[in-house]
């Protein structure tokens, strides 16, 4: 059956009702109206997988208004602008006072190539436009950056595709990133810069698998990307889904539960690690580290002091003040001569002695000299090293690429790092080409 079938199925189902209300036809009516808004509002996430009008909408002191356009799009060259007020839509000469979800149906919610009329007033002349409805390409990748006091959203090549008007981002995960509004409320954004929903507290956690952690009271449970609960407000304490398992507190005991907030495995341990390459570290009674499986099955032994999670098919164990790398059958294969900072990454593992950092191989040969103030993991080949009070980059045969410069540094992720220096944030990439920057108030 196809949607536009079924629109008409339900138009016919809201409509008919309405017919018979006599002296409520307008009550219906409205009613009717309001669910199709809601209606298609839901459906055009699948309907159209960009918006084609070029343009965000928004309300504010009960009037509608343009957000923000999409670089590039038509609405921009046209020269509608952000703030602009809109008093037209077609021949809706009223449209101030539209709905925003309709409103942005009636500019969004029509085939590509199309055309609307847009009016909008500004600084108190109104403008008249004409435009033909497009696709808009939503980049893969999108990154939070600051200008001024406020945050937006670039793309990889630099390109400010989100503008600044959050007082606070962070980054997308799961196609969602949490934002703070000018009016101090939390929400979570699409990559559109659509609000999926907004939050009246302060929690800060991102999306994982579809779900995100939300309190209410003393106890947690977990939202959809719809902002409705999902998993019931059940929980003393929990974590993010990390494959199709969260790690819940219960009863001041620790398990995990799946999607429909079953415990898989039961809370019965007194603390216990996010899974990792299909296995989870627990600690039982005696304060003893094992690992259990996804099934809940403890396939190692209760029996370590300190651990590192499996990274790489490996995993870092101590028992009786020594340190090994263990496989998942629980086989010792590396005892390592220098004290491991952390796991492996890109086949690499950071070590430490006297207060320097080098690099390991697995066979627990030194790759990478003594030499570095703090170090990260490996991550698209490169891995940020604080020499001389700076951070740099450094590949895995331990050149530096980057040299030391900035006063903070992050991993690298889909080719680009966040760095800052002189005061100022900026993204750069991996031969240290800096692809945006803060501005300088």
């Amino acid at each position: 059956m196809s949607k536009k079938f079924l629109a008409c199925i339900i138009c016919l189902l809201f409509f008919l009702p309405c017919l018979l209300l006599g002296d409520d036809t307008e009550q219906g009516l409205e009613g009717f109206f309001n669910a199709m808004v809601d209606f298609f509002s839901e459906q055009n996430t699948n309907w159209h997988e960009y918006p084609a009008s070029g343009m965000l909408l928004g309300s504010r002191d009960m009037a509608l208004y343009v957000v923000f356009t999409y670089p590039g799009s038509q609405a921009e060259s046209a020269g509608i602008k952000a703030g602009d007020n809109i008093f037209q839509i077609n021949a809706d000469t009223q449209a101030m006072f539209v709905d925003p979800k309709y409103a942005a149906q009636m500019v969004n919610g029509y085939p590509v190539g199309s055309q609307i009329i847009i009016g909008v007033s500004r600084n108190k002349a109104n403008f008249i436009f004409k435009l033909t409805r497009e696709s808009i390409s939503v980049p893969e990748e999108l990154f939070p950056a600051k200008q001024g006091e406020k945050w937006g959203y670039i793309t990889k090549d630099g390109r400010m595709f989100i503008p600044p008007i959050y007082i606070d981002a962070t980054r997308f995960d799961d196609g969602l990133s949490l934002v703070r509004f000018e009016n101090r409320m939390n929400g979570y954004i699409n990559k559109m810069g659509q609000t999926a929903f907004t939050i009246d507290d302060a929690q800060y956690y991102t999306f994982s698998e579809g779900l995100v952690p939300h309190q209410s009271g003393a106890n947690w449970g977990y939202i959809d990307k719809s902002g409705q609960l999902a998993i019931s407000y059940k929980f003393d304490f929990v974590s993010n889904f990390s494959k199709r398992l969260a790690l819940v507190q219960k009863d001041e005991k620790w398990g995990y539960i799946n999607h429909q907030g079953d415990f898989v495995i039961p809370a019965r341990y007194e603390s216990g690690y996010d899974f990792s390459e299909g296995l989870a570290a627990v600690i039982d009674s005696n304060l003893k580290i094992g690992f259990v499986d996804t099934v809940g099955h403890l396939v190692i032994p209760c029996q370590y002091d300190n651990m590192m999670s499996f990274k790489e098919g490996l995993a870092l164990v101590q028992k009786n003040g020594k340190e090994y790398f263990i496989n998942k059958q629980n086989e010792i294969l590396l005892e390592p001569v220098f004290h491991v900072f952390s796991m492996f990454s890109e086949e690499l593992a950071a070590v430490i002695q006297d207060n320097k950092i080098g690099f390991i191989d697995k066979s627990c040969k030194l790759i990478i000299p003594f030499k570095y103030d703090g170090a990260s993991g490996f991550f698209e080949g490169l891995s940020n090293v604080v020499f001389n009070k700076k951070y740099g980059y450094i590949d895995k045969l331990g050149k530096m690429v980057i040299s030391p410069q900035y006063e903070t540094a992050s991993n690298f992720y889909a080719g680009i790092a966040l760095v800052k220096k002189d005061g100022l944030m900026r993204y750069i990439d991996r031969q240290g080409k800096v692809v945006w920057q803060e501005k300088k108030e």
